[in-house]
């Protein structure tokens, strides 16, 4: 998703262009522009384009709003108000220097 807020205004040929393709084929790019834009995170604009139509997207939402509901999402799924799982969390995000170390 961060490759999208990078972007700003996209089309799915373009945000295919910065992924690793041995990770992401053309047709799950799509499919992944098609659902965070279901889900609210970008607008696409339909461009007639030939024999196909092609999609604009450009960003929605603030990143830091899109990131916290992803957080806040897994979250709820992953951990719930299980204590070690918070616990986990805190040593993973220690582990890559993103908090202080207690």
């Amino acid at each position: 998703m961060l490759i999208c807020w990078r972007l700003g205004k996209f089309t799915s040929s373009e945000l295919y262009a910065q992924v690793d393709p041995d990770r992401w084929i053309y047709t799950t790019v799509t499919t992944f522009l098609n659902r965070i834009s279901t889900k609210g995170y970008l607008h696409a604009e339909i461009i007639p384009s030939g024999r196909h139509n092609q999609n604009i997207y450009t960003v929605a939402i603030p990143f830091e709003v899109a990131m916290s509901e992803k957080i806040e999402h897994f979250i709820d799924r992953t951990l719930g108000a299980e204590p070690l799982g918070v616990d986990l969390l805190l040593t993973a995000l220690r582990k890559r220097k993103l908090l202080p170390k207690k």
